[in-house]
C-alpha cells in the first residue's frame, strides 16, 4: 500500500508505466520487510510446515506425477510440484527477471505435501528477488517515450514522476496498433494468458481473451 496506495496493484499500473515514481524511503521500508518476512519464515516452518499434522493430512495427498501434470496442462506450483522445472520467467524472460539471480523450486512426489512446500520455497524466492529489484531500481522516467510525447514537452519532466495529473491527456483515447498480440506470465497461482486483437481504430479491444491459472488446473483436478 506504501507504493500503490490501495490494497491491490490495479490502479497504480497504467499503459506504458506506473503512475507515480517510488520514493527512496519505501524502497528502505520494502527491503527491511523482506528481513522481517526471513525471519518469520522460520517460525512458519517449524509450526506449520514441519507440523506433523499437517504432513498427516497432505502427504501422498493428490498424487499428480510428472506425466499426468504434462498431459493435463498443469502450471505453476501444481506443475513443478511433479518434478517439471518449468517457469515462464526462466524460459522466456520478461521484464527484468533475466537480471536477477533466483532458483525454480520443484518437487518429484506431486503429492499436496510437495505442492505445499514449492509454495513456501516460492515465497523464499521472491523475497531474494525483491531485495534485488529494490537495489537496483534505475533513476529513469515512470513512462515510456511513446506515453511521454503525448505530453506537451513543457510538462514532460514533471510527468516522468507523476502522471496522475496528465491521465487524460496521456491515455484516453490511447488506440493500440491494428494486430493481436498475446503475452504469458507467470502469476501467483501459474501461468498467465492474454490475448488481445485490435482492429488498428478504436480503443475498446475487438478481441480480449483471458485464461486464468485457476481454469487451467481444474483439469488436473478431474483426475481425482
Amino acid at each position: 500500500m506504501r507504493i500503490t496506495g490501495a490494497r491491490t496493484t490495479l490502479s497504480y499500473t497504467v499503459p506504458g508505466g506506473v503512475r507515480w515514481d517510488v520514493k527512496p524511503d519505501v524502497l528502505n521500508f520494502v527491503y527491511e520487510l523482506t528481513n522481517y518476512l526471513e525471519r518469520k519464515m522460520k517460525d512458519m516452518e517449524s509450526i506449520f510446515v514441519k507440523n506433523p499434522v499437517t504432513i498427516h493430512r497432505l502427504k501422498e495427498v493428490g498424487v499428480l506425477t510428472k506425466e499426468e501434470a504434462i498431459k493435463y496442462g498443469l502450471v505453476g506450483p501444481f506443475l513443478r510440484a511433479s518434478g517439471v522445472e518449468y517457469d515462464v520467467r526462466k524460459v522466456e524472460p520478461y521484464e527484468v527477471y533475466n537480471e536477477f539471480e533466483w532458483d525454480i523450486p520443484v518437487a518429484d512426489e506431486g503429492d499436496s505435501y510437495s505442492r505445499f512446500l514449492v509454495r513456501v520455497e516460492e515465497i523464499r524466492q521472491s523475497i531474494k528477488i525483491i531485495r534485488q529489484a529494490v537495489k537496483n531500481i534505475p533513476d529513469t522516467p515512470i513512462l515510456s517515450e511513446k506515453i511521454l510525447s503525448r505530453i506537451p514537452p513543457k510538462d514532460r519532466p514533471q510527468a516522468a514522476r507523476d502522471v496522475r495529473t496528465f491521465l487524460t491527456k496521456t491515455h484516453v483515447g490511447l488506440t493500440p496498433g491494428a494486430g493481436e498480440a498475446t503475452t504469458l506470465t507467470e502469476a501467483s497461482r501459474g501461468l498467465l494468458l492474454f490475448t488481445l486483437i485490435s482492429d488498428g481504430h478504436s480503443n475498446v479491444p475487438y478481441r480480449l481473451r483471458m485464461v486464468t491459472p485457476s481454469w487451467l488446473l481444474l483439469r488436473g483436478s478431474w483426475k481425482h
